[in-house]
């Protein structure tokens, strides 16, 4: 199986999951963006952007709603080759990714651009038929372990396209062999 066709598994079995509890919501909106902490010390606003799954209201007043899976698309390890480089793709939550590179990147530019244009911070994007903005809904910042970097991110209704740009940009990336999705902790269940 190609690579973009077991990330779309996964994205239609979050989708599935997301548009139930859509549902089932009576009042308010998804997908809606909005600033944590904007005095905090975080000076990149793309790691201050969150975009809630749904924020409905209750007696007049708004309750932010994280719609989390009971279960995920389960599979053997994957792996890619790309050339000298490798994708190793476990089983994972499409709103819960963890993305580990086998080494310490010096410049996040490009990633930060990527997340600028995936959660759509102008709110542009067109709402598809399903109701679906089609954006990440937050990353975090790049975090230093051994033997290389980690970062998390909920792709929300972002497309596949998403995921796979940002693998382009890390295959592009001076010094990475070896690019690792998951989320932590489900491959050992």
């Amino acid at each position: 199986m190609k690579i973009k066709e077991l990330l779309e598994k996964h994205r239609e079995y979050y989708l599935n999951h997301y548009g139930q509890a859509l549902t089932k919501e009576k009042s308010g909106a998804a997908e809606l963006l909005i600033e944590l902490n904007k005095q905090g010390d975080e000076p990149n606003e793309v790691y201050r952007m969150y975009r809630f799954d749904f924020m409905s209201k209750e007696n007049d007043a708004p309750k932010p709603v994280e719609f989390n899976l009971d279960g995920y698309l389960n599979h053997e390890t994957v792996e890619y080759d790309v050339g000298e480089q490798k994708i190793i793709v476990n089983p994972f939550f499409w709103n819960s990714i963890e993305l580990i590179l086998d080494t310490e990147v010096k410049d996040w530019n490009d990633y930060e651009d990527w997340a600028r244009k995936w959660l759509d911070l102008k709110d542009k994007n067109k709402i598809d038929q399903n109701g679906y903005s089609g954006v990440i809904h937050n990353i975090s910042p790049p975090e230093p372990i051994q033997r290389g970097t980690r970062f998390l991110i909920d792709l929300g209704t972002a497309p596949v396209d998403a995921l796979t740009e940002l693998i382009e940009i890390f295959l592009n990336t001076e010094g990475v062999g070896t690019i690792r999705i998951e989320t932590a902790n489900i491959s050992e269940e």
